[in-house]
């Protein structure tokens, strides 16, 4: 997966998990990185952070991307 999308999508929106197994490099991940990813991520979601610290965390993440680009 793409670094920030990845990141969008494991930490700031929920998506749902049909969207994530369909993305076309799903599978191209190796099936232990996956079931490690795929861990993480329900525990995460089971119980998220508010949706104004995930905002937070986009600001904050896409900010420090386009310092590292510019």
């Amino acid at each position: 997966m793409e670094t920030h999308t990845f990141f969008v999508e494991t930490f700031a929106e929920p998506v749902p998990d049909s969207a994530v197994r369909a993305r076309p490099d799903w599978a191209h991940i190796p099936p232990k990185m996956r079931d490690l990813y795929w861990s993480a991520r329900q525990r995460y979601w089971a119980n998220p952070p508010s949706a104004a610290r995930r905002a937070r965390y986009l600001e904050v993440r896409k900010k420090l991307l386009t310092t590292m680009v510019d």
